[in-house]
């Protein structure tokens, strides 16, 4: 799994775990993708590019190993 993000949302995750509010954050994003049926999510996909379409494909399959990732990588 490999994605980038902007320095801005480095810092945002930074935050968000430091102050112990990361997991919640990414279970809130979870449960919202999983609400999103695919005619929404292909509109989001299209309005926002492939970027975010293959970040949020890696949430709704597996919401764990990005958090994990996040974690790793930016806290």
């Amino acid at each position: 799994m490999k994605f980038t993000l902007t320095e801005n949302s480095q810092k945002l995750v930074k935050k968000l775990h430091k102050e112990g509010l990361l997991s919640s954050f990414l279970n809130s994003l979870k449960n919202s993708i999983r609400k999103q049926s695919d005619k929404e999510m292909d509109k989001i996909i299209k309005k926002h590019g492939r970027h975010h379409a293959q970040l949020m494909k890696q949430i709704k399959t597996d919401p764990d190993a990005v958090a994990a990732y996040l974690i790793k990588k930016y806290a």
